[in-house]
């Protein structure tokens, strides 16, 4: 078996014969929809101004084990779910008083797909450490060829996936060349670049800290370092980040006085320091050093420059999918998805996000703290792999395959951060006392 060993004490009591089987379709399924979206795409129809893509057919059916979980109150409905559904609430009514009736259906239902749905399919099929290691074992080899299609790309010069893709059903275009370095940006399966090293990124602290075994795990740790030749500033940092944060939870281990706590304190410190002594503040001052080339940082600047602006002057509704305010020579596209969606939508949906993306942090790290060593780490990868993927959000928007991986990251977090804490065992003259686990 690929996943660690599992101690009684890490499960609770032996669960009904049913459970596993129940846990494993879950987790099964999810595996099923990742892998839907990792078709390119050139396999996604439009009906209309609608995208109806394999991912989205999937959600829709994991829609069905999201419901019965709720019905049946294996899961409990909790904060962040409902800051979710307020975020759908809040897109409609700012679609409807900035474009119309018409325009906030299609785009309602397009969100209530890739932010709603897809954070409670990751919140209902995904409650246990066991499931997501499952969940991990399964998408492992898609995770390598993936990582393998990208670096070949960059390596012999063509994105001959999505080339082959759009050659087999003539939807869409075929992808553009874009070089750096003498080397092409790869993209793999994905739409850009940048989505491409931003999801590969995410997957190394899951799977360095999942306690899986054997050739899974090594796959895991192995194919996100093929975000390097999408040749991304955003892809390199994601991943030294992840590493860094990696080794100090290592360092946190095997050294007392070492704590997260400790670390989130110098380095609010740090960004209130910079934010106070740069000239520029703290956003142009990461995107000036971060970015490979002055161009792209230059850009990203006058986005967030020209953004803000938009946002304080459409504070409550945003502007919707109209178009913003900016020099005439400037491309339309903002690379920035927290921006993004507060431009279009307004402040009420960047704080409601803010509350799930704290509230997921927060409770993986308390909970993380009441439990067995191998099962903390795997809390505690889910955690960095969240924040490191919210802070690669400043440089790029998300869509399709990447919102739903963020969204559903967020759903697995907040399960894995509501699970009870294991009972301690019973002195041995009492017999055992052992419980099943559930989620608050």
């Amino acid at each position: 078996m690929a996943t660690a060993p599992l101690a009684h004490n890490q499960i609770g009591s032996l669960p009904a014969a049913s459970a596993p089987a129940a846990s494993a379709r879950g987790a099964m399924l999810l595996a099923f929809i990742f892998y839907l979206f990792l078709l390119p795409r050139q396999f996604n129809p439009e009906l209309g101004a609608f995208l109806i893509t394999p991912g989205r057919t999937g959600l829709l059916l994991g829609a069905f084990w999201v419901i019965a979980a709720y019905v049946r109150r294996e899961v409990r409905f909790l904060l962040p779910d409902a800051c979710i559904l307020g975020m759908i609430v809040w897109i409609f009514l700012s679609l409807y008083l900035t474009m119309g009736i018409e325009s906030a259906i299609s785009g309602s239902i397009s969100q209530l797909l890739d932010i709603a749905l897809a954070y409670f399919v990751g919140r209902a099929l995904i409650r246990t450490p066991r499931d997501f290691r499952l969940f991990l074992i399964l998408i492992a080899p898609g995770v390598a060829i993936t990582g393998f299609i990208i670096t070949a790309e960059s390596v012999l010069g063509s994105p001959f996936m999505q080339e082959a893709a759009f050659a087999l059903t003539g939807i869409g275009r075929p992808p553009q060349n874009i070089f750096r370095f003498g080397f092409l940006r790869s993209l793999g399966p994905f739409p850009h670049p940048i989505l491409a090293g931003t999801i590969m990124g995410s997957l190394l602290p899951l799977y360095a800290m999942s306690g899986i075994r054997g050739w899974p795990k090594w796959l895991g740790i192995l194919a996100p370092f093929s975000g390097i030749f999408t040749w991304s500033s955003s892809s390199f940092v994601s991943l030294f980040a992840s590493i860094g944060l990696i080794v100090y939870n290592w360092l946190t281990e095997m050294i007392s006085n070492l704590s997260w706590r400790l670390f989130l304190l110098v380095l609010g410190m740090v960004m209130a320091i910079v934010e106070l002594l740069s000239q520029s503040g703290l956003f142009r001052f990461v995107m000036r050093y971060a970015a490979f080339n002055q161009g792209s940082s230059y850009n990203r600047v006058l986005i967030w420059n020209w953004g803000t602006e938009s946002v304080m002057a459409n504070p409550l509704w945003g502007i919707g999918y109209n178009d913003w305010v900016r020099p005439r020579w400037m491309s339309a596209s903002i690379d920035n998805y927290w921006l993004l969606l507060t431009m279009q939508h307004g402040f009420v949906v960047l704080f409601l996000l803010l509350g799930v993306l704290l509230y997921s942090l927060i409770r993986l790290g308390k909970t993380a703290t009441r439990l067995p060593l191998v099962d903390q780490r795997l809390l505690i990868g889910v955690a960095i792999s969240i924040a490191v993927y919210a802070v690669g959000a400043f440089s790029v928007s998300l869509w399709l395959t990447a919102q739903f991986w963020f969204f559903a990251l967020l759903g697995i977090g907040v399960s894995l951060g509501s699970i009870s804490a294991p009972a301690r065992a019973a002195p041995a003259s009492s017999g055992p006392a052992l419980t099943k686990p559930s989620l608050r």
